[in-house]
């Protein structure tokens, strides 16, 4: 297949899954990999608009396919593209993509060098989820082997002490400490204790008896449970495992439901993988399932 008709299939949404014009993306990794890192440079200078278009899809692709590379050039225009979404913003368009695989992005291409995802986690000014999805992504770096843990928790170390306010958002808050806690932070438990004792986190996150349970658990157990036998802790891939199964390729299988048109699922009626505007409060990754299963949403709804 010629490189513009494989851009060609990847541009708009169809309600299917482009395997074949995947397969031959990756059989042409390096003819690709140029016009790739356009389609993600316009994104990431068009973010806002982008992400909330609807159809449009080579981006998301691109993401997937650099990725699954390994290819650092588009680093810095995926950290680009997630720093254009300030705090509060709802992240229509775009919200399962930051929450579910932007971490593993991020890593993914980073070649080892974290310093500007350090630089998403610092940044105030940005958006909470995209902050929240950055310490995340430094758990994949140790999943990976490209960080070590003992480097990653001594990061963490300096966020607990001085690095994160107290009034820094709680959703950040929230990451940083269950982060931690995957890491089983021997000489950092009192610093998770004390950030949920002076009310840093969101009262439904992570609680004293959660940290208490952690370290009965044991080193061994805790990393390999929350750390490297966790899927969303990898790098991508198999840009085909991972979106195959998407509902909004299995239109058919995909139940509607009363939400204002939208699926359970995050994915509109209209079979986009779009995310829609929030109107109630945000779940954190920790918080009770608003499903009311009584399971955290990380481990229901929002898995």
């Amino acid at each position: 297949m010629e490189i513009q008709e494989i851009l060609r299939r990847l541009e708009r949404f169809d309600g299917t899954f482009p395997a074949e014009a995947m397969e031959a993306a990756v059989a042409g990794r390096e003819e690709i990999t140029p016009h790739l890192l356009a389609i993600l440079e316009d994104a990431s200078n068009n973010a806002l608009e982008v992400s909330r278009e609807g159809e449009r899809m080579d981006f998301l692709y691109a993401m997937f396919l650099l990725a699954q590379f390994r290819e650092t050039r588009a680093y810095p225009l995926m950290v680009d593209f997630f720093g254009a979404f300030p705090p509060d913003d709802p992240l229509e368009g775009i919200g399962e993509v930051v929450t579910e695989y932007s971490q593993r992005f991020l890593a993914s291409v980073c070649g080892g060098d974290d310093g500007p995802i350090r630089g998403i986690i610092e940044g105030r000014s940005r958006n909470e989820w995209v902050r929240d999805a950055a310490i995340r992504a430094l758990l994949v770096l140790v999943a990976e082997g490209e960080k070590t843990r003992e480097e990653v928790l001594d990061y963490y170390k300096g966020l607990f002490r001085g690095g994160l306010s107290g009034g820094d958002d709680p959703y950040v808050w929230d990451a940083l400490v269950s982060s931690t806690l995957d890491l089983y932070p021997e000489d950092l438990y009192l610093d998770v204790e004390r950030a949920i004792r002076e009310g840093y986190t969101n009262p439904s996150s992570v609680d004293l008896e959660d940290v208490r349970r952690n370290r009965r658990r044991g080193k061994d157990l805790v990393l390999q449970r929350n750390v490297f036998q966790d899927h969303h802790k990898r790098f991508i891939h198999d840009i085909e495992a991972e979106m195959e199964p998407w509902p909004c390729f299995h239109q058919k299988e995909v139940r509607e439901s009363s939400l204002d048109g939208e699926s359970e699922t995050g994915i509109w009626k209209d079979g986009y993988p779009r995310t829609y505007r929030r109107d109630a409060p945000k779940v954190g990754r920790n918080d009770p399932c608003p499903c009311g299963s009584g399971k955290k949403f990380k481990k229901c709804c929002g898995r």
